[in-house]
């Protein structure tokens, strides 16, 4: 149903489970910025929930008893909380992602950075939809790339401008349906939609670890 990365992370709910699934009894989310920031906190709150020892270890990245053995992952370095990849999303698609992931952040504890609380109606995320040109920059230059090496069955006589000619045009025209697809799957987001089981019981949020404050070296990111 979805063809391109902006519309299937709006849909993927991998935070929301069944709650006849036991699974969603035994599960807990991790916010990676807690993980980041308060270690301590958040691997105490993890050992309890899974019913072990908390030990300093969990605070630090090490192996065969070697601290940061692999530096180049820089461990609990906060650095990449705060890096904002302008290189791969605009501002456009960022509040079309909040807005539509607006319950997640709410439960999760996460300030919306640029859905502002304005309505969002069809004509609206039409208009969101027509700036995402930074994941269509990355869509476009894939796909260039794939229609470069596709094999295309065509008369022998044919010249090389006539073929580059045809591969633009495959390009254009997917793009085009990435783009239709995408006001198909907003035009279904914007209906209200209810997550539920096979037996009609609403999906929930899957339970977010709480942190104890005392245990708390940084504030909250939110």
């Amino acid at each position: 149903m979805v063809n391109d990365a902006l519309s299937e992370r709006v849909l993927n709910r991998s935070f929301m489970a069944n709650p006849s699934d036991r699974l969603f009894k035994d599960s807990v989310i991790v916010r990676f910025e807690d993980g980041k920031l308060n270690p301590k906190a958040t691997f105490t709150a993890l050992a309890a929930f899974l019913d072990l020892p908390y030990t300093e270890s969990m605070t630090y990245c090490s192996e065969d008893g070697r601290l940061d053995p692999h530096p180049e992952t820089k461990g609990f370095d906060p650095a990449p909380i705060y890096k904002t990849y302008d290189e791969f999303i605009n501002d456009d698609e960022r509040y079309f992602m909040e807005y539509f992931l607006r319950d997640a952040y709410e439960y999760y504890g996460y300030d919306f950075q640029y859905y502002d609380g304005a309505p969002v109606d069809e004509k609206r995320a039409e208009e969101l939809i027509q700036g995402f040109t930074t994941i269509n920059h990355y869509i476009r230059e894939t796909w260039v790339k794939v229609f470069e090496f596709v094999e295309i069955s065509l008369p022998e006589n044919i010249s090389g401008m006539e073929k580059a000619s045809l591969r633009d045009e495959l390009l254009e025209n997917y793009m085009k349906a990435c783009e239709e697809n995408r006001l198909k799957n907003t035009k279904i987001l914007l209906s209200g939609l209810r997550f539920v089981n096979k037996s009609g019981q609403p999906l929930r949020m899957i339970q977010k670890l709480e942190l104890d404050p005392a245990l708390l070296e940084q504030p909250l990111y939110h």
